[in-house]
């Protein structure tokens, strides 16, 4: 898994950073996670995407992107079923 790749790396670039689930969802086949590279005086994010044949792994802003991404998703999806509605 990706993830772990970058963990064991990371630790070994920077001895006191420390990664760590922050949060973790899953639906049918999709699953996401958060995690936190913590570096004492600063901090990195990553988010990773599952899917049945979609998988991402990047580092993100701040978690609260996750939110936005998934309202705008959310938005598209509304305004999309609307339009073939009719």
């Amino acid at each position: 898994m990706k993830k772990e790749g970058l963990t064991r790396r990371r630790k070994r670039d920077r001895k006191d950073s420390e990664m760590s689930l922050v949060a973790y969802g899953r639906s049918g086949g999709w699953e996401i996670s958060v995690d936190e590279l913590d570096a004492g005086d600063s901090s990195e994010w990553y988010t990773q995407i599952l899917a049945p044949e979609v998988s991402i792994y990047a580092q993100i802003p701040d978690p609260d992107i996750v939110v936005k991404v998934l309202e705008f998703l959310s938005t598209d999806t509304q305004l999309m079923s609307h339009r073939f509605a009719r």
